[in-house]
């Protein structure tokens, strides 16, 4: 918003969030001060060329809500026929949580308001648009006692709600990242406060026709840890998995937290955490995949003088590995072995066993692709 600002007078201005179409224009997002004094949303567009000569924007809007109050945005996407920003507005007692869909040319397509009752405060997080134009929105809705994650599916044309779901957990939760698939299904990803009193990565897949939960899962690394999933750390790979990254608390240190899920189930496939040399403070900002479809994740880490850029790069895994081994006593001398199989291109499962826990592993069986249980038979 530099050169926005530099026009600006005395009012305050600051950029949020940015997103860029398909022709590569750049669109920013933030709030500006009124005359009044109080913050309106605004939005810039700017060409793949950058701003004009004198150093204006395509066009820029803003929008202040009727009750004359705080209007802020959080988030913006640009898609194939609109754009559409989320945060919240001043309805007069309290904040909803506001949704606006525009056109490329900045006009406003709809708005539409969100409020989970009489002086609850409800606020937009991220927003996110569908191939086929659709907006879709997760944010904070409040109720009684704590905050609850709420999720939307928003009509591209009209702006009607096509499915909306809440969730709630012991006490607080809040969605920090957003992803739709090529398919429309939609992953929301972030923290849920535990009744052990602890936060909990919370990452859901919602169906794309009904919004139904298709899979749910919390994430505690364990030893009373918080671990809280970060906006821009939610992507799903070529494959179809979906990978979170976020960041756990130890000992009031922060280190990096990287997950990867099962597209279709939710099973956990691996997770794996960094903390820098120096033992201190370490956070991912991003997370993305390189060319190969190997997974990086980039933030910063403390080296007990000053803050370095990270990059870390995982191996996906050409073959997801199987989860959930239980055992079942059959007889005096058999045992019987079942798993869940993660992954659809593996040509078998070598089963191996050891006697003792001094003993070494060695190879009782094979069994084909495809298997999910064995016998061992002594």
């Amino acid at each position: 918003m530099a050169a926005y600002l530099e026009r600006g007078g005395r009012w305050q201005r600051s950029g949020t969030a940015v997103s860029v179409d398909s022709l590569n224009n750049v669109y920013v997002g933030g709030t500006t001060q009124n005359a009044s004094g109080n913050d309106d949303l605004v939005i810039l567009k700017y060409s793949a060329g950058g701003p004009d000569p004198d150093g204006t924007p395509l066009w820029a809007v803003t929008y202040n809500g009727t009750a004359e109050g705080a209007d802020q945005l959080y988030s913006l996407a640009a898609g194939i026929d609109g754009l559409a920003v989320t945060g919240q507005s001043w309805n007069g007692t309290s904040y909803d949580l506001l949704t606006i869909k525009y056109g490329l040319d900045g006009s406003n397509l709809w708005e539409k308001r969100y409020s989970s009752g009489a002086g609850y405060v409800c606020s937009g997080k991220q927003v996110k648009m569908d191939a086929g134009g659709n907006v879709i929105v997760s944010g904070t809705a409040a109720n009684n006692l704590d905050l609850d994650i709420y999720t939307a599916r928003y009509n591209g044309s009209t702006g009607s709600i096509l499915w909306e779901k809440t969730y709630n957990g012991a006490f607080n939760d809040e969605p920090n990242g957003l992803y739709v698939d090529n398919g429309g299904d939609v992953y929301v990803t972030g923290y849920t406060w535990t009744l052990s009193g602890t936060n909990d990565f919370y990452t859901v897949r919602y169906a794309s026709s009904n919004g139904a939960v298709v899979w749910q899962q919390n994430f505690d690394s364990g030893d009373g840890n918080t671990d809280v999933a970060i906006a821009t750390g939610i992507a799903v790979d070529e494959a179809g998995d979906v990978l979170v990254t976020g960041y756990t608390v130890t000992g009031g240190n922060y280190d990096f937290q990287t997950i990867k899920y099962k597209r279709d189930n939710g099973n956990q496939l691996w997770h794996s955490s960094f903390n820098g040399t120096a033992g201190k403070n370490d956070r991912p900002a991003g997370l993305g995949f390189s060319p190969a479809g190997d997974v990086l994740v980039g933030g910063w880490s403390d080296n007990g003088t000053d803050l370095d850029y990270y990059l870390i790069k995982y191996d996906a895994g050409a073959i997801n590995p199987p989860t959930s081994l239980a055992t079942t006593t059959i007889s005096s001398t058999s045992i019987g072995l079942s798993w869940t199989d993660n992954s659809g291109n593996e040509e078998g499962f070598k089963i191996e066993r050891k006697l003792g826990e001094q003993g070494t592993f060695a190879q009782i069986g094979v069994v084909g692709a495809g298997s999910t249980t064995y016998t061992d038979e002594g």
